[in-house]
């Protein structure tokens, strides 16, 4: 029982190994997924011990209320990574006939707790301008000494981005 045990570890750690090779193998064939060199500026402070910033931007042609209201799913995803020193910042840009009551009601609706800002005036899309003519980036990971956005992706739609993400130089 002990030596299947022990099969299957290695064999999960094989397959986990071959994810990370074929990511930074893919990652040097395509640039949109590491290194955008963009300076960011973010909407609210982020705790001195973290060294990394993770933000997903909820854009305001998604029904929000629905996607506030699935964002406890990422507590997985944030514990999977298992990284103490990257914060967490989800930027709600709310449809215009998006109610404060509702996004709230939403939020409440399942446990969520990170840091969630609601940008009613696209304040952080406008501050960062590159973000908002590029829609297809929904997430990115900034190194905070540096105010740069080092990684796009998304973790929840990208097992090689969650792995990059676990895999950060400390």
């Amino acid at each position: 029982m002990k030596q299947i045990r022990l099969i299957k570890s290695a064999l999960y750690f094989f397959w986990i190994s071959l994810h990370i090779v074929a990511f930074v193998v893919s990652s040097c064939e395509n640039n949109n997924s590491i290194g955008t060199d963009k300076k960011i500026v973010l909407p609210c402070s982020v705790p001195d011990d973290c060294a990394y910033c993770y933000v997903y931007i909820l854009r305001e042609q998604d029904c929000s209320p629905c996607r506030v209201s699935s964002l406890y799913q990422w507590e997985d995803i944030i514990h999977l990574i298992g990284r103490d020193d990257i914060y967490y910042l989800f930027i709600v840009e709310p449809n215009p006939e998006d109610t404060e009551e509702e996004l709230q009601k939403a939020l409440k609706k399942r446990p969520f707790h990170r840091t969630v800002y609601i940008d009613y005036q696209q304040t952080f899309l406008n501050h960062n301008r590159w973000l908002k003519e590029d829609t297809q980036i929904d997430g990115f990971v900034i190194e905070m000494d540096k105010s740069k956005v080092i990684a796009i992706g998304n973790p929840m739609t990208s097992f090689e981005f969650m792995l990059s993400m676990h895999s950060l130089e400390k």
